[in-house]
């Protein structure tokens, strides 16, 4: 049986920050930790708390530094052992009992070391902490310490993505120690994990710079290439190249800004890229308690059909973006290729909808953006003006800052938003489910046709019976135009010729570049 599915920030006086990394010096010592600094660009992080803090490639730079996964997804979408060495499905369960053993010889920098117990205790004060993620645990029953080196995992339904949830994407098997548990408040400055590195108060500007250091507790040292690891922030394209260019940045992770890519080729720059997420416009009040149009299926498909997902395409991800009307891509588990061509763009027919749902004249509402994926809201503005040709008048709200964005989502003073789904390759039963599970879905919208076709997909016992559930699950979203998928972002990476072990994303797979793995090959370091 199947037993797993594979699952603003101110342009700063950049240059200066910048310099304020220290530059490599290609020596080793005698552990074996080379003796130079990485110095990498990213977005701010809303926390350097695993439980609120951020996902996909911030989540691995920021939080996966200083605290290791329970489970490490490779960048072909294979899983391999971290602080859990072995871990699957009970026979029998139908995806809904899951059991792991806790790797030996592991301390966190607390000095105190890893058991069953110390896993229970993070996962459920990650539940308690009630982030932006905690909703992914909504159908454990139960997380016992069943010895002292294994746990075990009850769920109220099959659940079959546990393998994925307890990787380092979520911040779920980001296992924090007893020290950072009995002080929360800490965690937002300070580290508490097993992972390679350390972050002190003492190394953080908030929103500028954050500096690490090697972990002297780390199991595999083996895996540690750096002393040290500076992490600048800027979004300014002219400064992260010149400071790749000049040796003040090593690599960079421009998020969100494909007017970066080509010029780093042709400055001889290594790049890759790979979708991170599905820009989505989220029909949140389906049932129109705000604003009456959107519980109208009609409304909802009209505006489906307004939108020019080719060009919007270019907008969001340049040569890299990728339309889509679903929450996958092609060639993706849950992509389903024969609705592919539902809400092809048509003008007329967007009209022709809103006329036979009383809207022929059209109406008014606010949508909420958040800049954190759509810079300087390019995106938003160009679903403002497509929508304008329909007659829908719409009031644009941005909001800069990730952790201000939450909860005006949650606020329920927008019927839609525009966000970034995260795009988790063959994980469409995550994506989806995150989609209708967090601050995506705030008016918490829920149908049992759906939720038999989403269950009967959790329990599939074979990859063929996955799929062909999976494009019912599809086939019923867009039929009844939940959402407004758009095209794929991209998640960039760019790296100088001193790195090596930058891990290339496989074709499908999201796209997060992981700078520090469990073993030294899948860690970064200089060559």
């Amino acid at each position: 049986m199947r037993k797993s599915i594979i699952g603003g920030i101110a342009a700063l006086s950049a240059a200066a920050l910048l310099l304020a990394g220290c530059t490599s010096s290609e020596t080793s010592n005698s552990s074996g930790v080379a003796a130079d600094t990485l110095t990498i660009q990213s977005s701010a992080p809303t926390s350097l708390n695993p439980a609120v803090g951020p996902i996909g490639q911030t989540g691995d730079i920021y939080i996966y530094s200083a605290y290791a996964a329970l489970i490490f997804q490779k960048s072909d979408g294979s899983f391999v052992p971290d602080l859990a060495t072995k871990w699957g499905y009970v026979d029998g369960s139908n995806n809904e009992k899951f059991t792991l053993t806790v790797r030996s010889g592991v301390k966190f920098s607390d000095g105190t070391e890893l058991d069953a117990q110390a896993v229970v205790n993070s996962i459920k004060y990650f539940i308690a902490a009630k982030g932006p993620q905690s909703a992914q645990l909504a159908t454990l029953q139960s997380i016992t310490a069943t010895g002292t080196k294994t746990v075990e995992f009850d769920f109220s339904s099959p659940t079959p993505a546990v393998p994925f949830l307890l990787s380092q994407w979520l911040g779920i098997g980001a296992i924090i120690g007893p020290k950072g548990l009995a002080h929360p408040d800490s965690l937002a400055t300070t580290s508490d994990g097993a992972g390679p590195y350390t972050i002190a108060s003492s190394g953080v500007i908030a929103n500028q710079q954050y500096t690490y250091h090697a972990s002297p507790t780390y199991y595999n040292p083996s895996a540690v290439h750096f002393k040290t690891v500076v992490v600048t922030v800027t979004t300014d394209q002219n400064a992260i190249l010149s400071g790749l260019q000049g040796g003040q940045l090593d690599a960079a992770t421009p998020f969100a800004l494909p007017g970066i890519v080509d010029p780093a080729k042709s400055a001889g720059l290594n790049v890759d890229g790979a979708p991170q997420g599905i820009m989505t416009l989220f029909f949140a009040d389906r049932a129109g308690s705000v604003v009456p149009a959107f519980g109208n299926v009609k409304v909802r498909q009209a505006i489906n059909y307004a939108l020019d997902r080719k060009s919007l395409a270019t907008l969001i991800g340049g040569s890299n973006g990728t339309p889509t009307n679903q929450l996958s891509l092609p060639g993706s588990l849950g992509y389903s290729d024969s609705n592919s061509n539902e809400y092809a763009y048509d003008i007329s027919k967007a009209k022709q909808l809103l006329s036979e749902a009383g809207y022929a004249n059209g109406f008014s509402f606010s949508l909420l953006d958040a800049e954190a994926v759509d810079p300087n809201g390019l995106v938003g503005q160009a679903v403002v003006a497509a929508l304008g040709q329909i007659g829908i008048k719409v009031t644009l709200q941005t909001e800069a800052q990730f952790s201000q964005f939450i909860p005006e989502a949650l606020s329920k003073k927008y019927p839609a938003i525009l966000f970034a789904t995260p795009y988790f390759g063959d994980g469409y039963y995550y994506a989806a489910e995150t989609a209708l599970s967090t601050f995506e879905n705030p008016f918490n919208s829920n149908n049992p046709q759906l939720d038999h076709l989403f269950a009967v997909a959790a329990a599939a016992a074979d990859t063929a019976t996955e799929k062909a559930d999976l494009d019912k699950v599809s086939q019923w979203l867009l039929g009844n135009a939940w959402f407004a998928p758009i095209a794929s972002t991209t998640q960039n990476v760019i790296w100088t010729n001193k790195i090596q072990g930058v891990q290339k994303i496989a074709a499908g797979q999201q796209g997060s570049y992981n700078p520090f793995g469990p073993t030294s090959t899948l860690s970064w370091s200089t060559k």
